[in-house]
This record gives structure tokens, C-alpha cells and sequence, in this order.
């Protein structure tokens, strides 16, 4: 999946849109969009939440996102309501992005398996992840150097509250069972753990290194830090071919062009889901049952190794 700074600009490219315009009521609800841009992440940087945030990525998404917008209904209209509708339209973004950019990233674990030989685990997708971070900030003129994790991340206690159970919800729906206030948690670590990994640089990037050294797991902690600009194209600027896994068909989009696809993917849905919350109908979205990796049920059948 594309790591914060890319669902960041992807956020800031499609705020000025109508159909995101139209689910932010002000600026109390800027914030809850911006963690809704990271989507269901925050579970990743808790252990016992982080099971469920690989469940939430996965599988088709449509019974996930009728339960949040269920929870989001169940709110009193007014700030909660504004809340929850400003962090579900962030969400959306994120699955969009993750959903058209994926394909990419998978196809590029072959070569980045051949420039960290050895690397263990999911080492090779961080890292690809974290490039892309570093050279799309550089792309839109934002050095991942100079972001700021936090800024307009700051959340009331009863937002954060509300927040965490929108996922709650959604962990639901996949068959986990979550508190509130361990979600809540998992959202702090997150906003902690991701300043480090802005503005860590070289000296936390060393104490890494030497941590995978010291339990033989290359690439498991080095892989996220922001601090090194990475050696090949990560955004195939140079539009060379690469294989989408699901489909097997040769493409050859930069990764600016995905973020523009993701886009057009995005406002159709936005569109359904204001229509639905204007009538107080749950219901479920057409996501056509692609999950976030872009890949559905059937398309992991036949590939067992993604």
C-alpha cells in the first residue's frame, strides 16, 4: 500500500473537489478528514491492532464500509455527524489510492528483492513504500524532510473518540472485535512513531540498522525511515513496463498517473455516498469487491503468493 505522505497529497489534490468540499461542514472536520486519509494504518502501530488492520485490508470491502457509514448514521447530527462524514470521505481515499496504486507496488517486489538480498519479511514493500514517499514529496515540491506528521492531525478527546470507533466499526465487520480505547491508542502510537520516521534521519536510521542486525531481520526497521533518497525510479517517471499482478497485463503508468486515476476512481464514490447519507440509507457502495490491494477474492485464488 502507498505509505502517509502519498494518501496525503493524494488528499490535498482532490480537496478543493466539490464532492470533497461537500463533506467537510468546516474547519472542526479538516482534521478527522486528514486521518481518515490514512485509513485503516493507525492499526498497524498497535500489536494487538495490527492483526485487524491487515483483516480490514483485505477481502471485499463493501460489507466493511456499510458498517461505518451505519456507525456514522447512529451519530446526532451536528459535530459528531460532521466528524465521522469529513473521516469516511478521507477513508475513501485512502482505499482508492491503495486500491489503483498497489498493483504497482507489487510488481516491483522482484527487483527490490534483488537490491536488498536478504531482507526479510515485508522489508521489500516497505522500502518500496518509503521510496515512493520520499520522491513524491519531492515531486510536488514538498521534501518528505519538511512534513510535518502532525500538522492538522490534532484531534478534540471526543473526536478522537468518535474516530476510533468508526474503526472499531469497520474491524467489526471483519470479524474483530476492538475497544475504543485501544483503537485510540493505536492512533497515538501512530502519531508519534510517524514523526520519528520524518524526522528521525541518519542517527535513527543507524540504531535500526543496528537492531535488524542484531535479530538477523534486514530491512524490517531501515524500511521506514524517511532519510535516504532512494537510488532507482520509484515513481517510473520513465514510464518503463511493469505487470499489474491481478490482471497480467503490461502497463506503463508513472505514479502520478495512478494518483489521477485514483482520483477519478474516488469522486464517483464520494457522489454515492452523500446521496445515501443525505437519505439515511447505510447500504453498501459498489466497490465491485476489489479490496485495497486491487485484487479481488477470485484474482487471490489464482495467485496464492500475494
Amino acid at each position: 500500500m502507498p505509505d502517509f505522505a502519498v494518501h496525503s497529497i493524494l488528499g490535498e489534490m482532490v480537496f478543493p473537489r466539490e464532492e470533497v468540499q461537500g463533506m467537510i461542514a468546516g474547519e472542526l472536520e479538516l482534521a478527522p478528514y486528514q486521518w481518515g486519509l490514512q485509513g485503516p494504518d493507525p492499526l498497524f502501530f498497535l500489536s494487538s491492532t495490527a492483526p485487524a488492520g491487515g483483516r480490514m485490508h483485505r477481502g471485499a470491502p463493501e460489507g466493511m464500509v456499510a458498517a461505518m457509514t451505519e456507525q456514522l448514521l447512529s451519530l446526532p447530527e451536528g459535530p459528531q455527524r460532521a466528524t465521522a462524514t469529513a473521516w469516511l470521505a478521507g477513508f475513501l481515499c485512502h482505499y482508492a489510492l491503495d486500491r489503483t496504486v498497489h498493483p504497482y507496488v507489487l510488481s516491483q517486489l522482484e527487483e527490490m528483492e534483488r537490491q536488498l538480498p536478504g531482507a526479510s519479511g515485508n522489508a521489500c514493500h516497505y522500502q518500496i513504500e518509503t521510496d515512493m514517499d520520499i520522491d513524491l514529496s519531492l515531486f510536488v515540491g514538498k521534501p518528505a524532510g519538511g512534513v510535518d506528521p502532525s500538522r492538522g492531525m490534532a484531534l478534540t478527546p471526543w473526536q478522537k473518540e468518535l474516530l476510533a470507533g468508526m474503526l472499531a466499526a469497520g474491524a467489526r465487520a471483519k470479524g474483530a472485535v476492538l475497544p475504543v480505547p485501544v483503537l485510540a491508542r493505536a492512533m497515538d502510537h501512530m502519531a508519534v512513531a510517524e514523526r520519528v520516521i520524518f524526522h528521525g534521519g541518519r542517527p535513527v536510521w543507524t540504531a535500526a540498522r543496528g537492531l535488524e542486525l542484531l535479530l538477523g531481520k534486514r530491512g524490517q526497521y531501515t524500511g521506514h525511515i524517511k532519510c535516504r533518497r532512494p537510488r532507482w525510479d520509484s515513481l517510473n517517471l520513465g514510464r518503463r513496463e511493469w505487470m499489474d499482478p491481478w490482471t497480467g497485463a503490461a502497463r506503463r503508468e508513472s505514479v502520478p498517473e495512478l494518483l489521477q486515476e485514483a482520483e477519478e476512481l474516488l469522486l464517483p464514490l464520494l457522489r454515492a455516498l452523500s446521496q445515501r447519507l443525505a437519505a439515511g440509507l447505510p447500504g453498501e457502495l459498489c466497490l465491485g469487491g476489489v479490496d485495497f490491494s486491487g485484487g479481488t477474492a477470485s484474482a487471490r485464488e489464482q495467485d496464492t503468493s500475494l
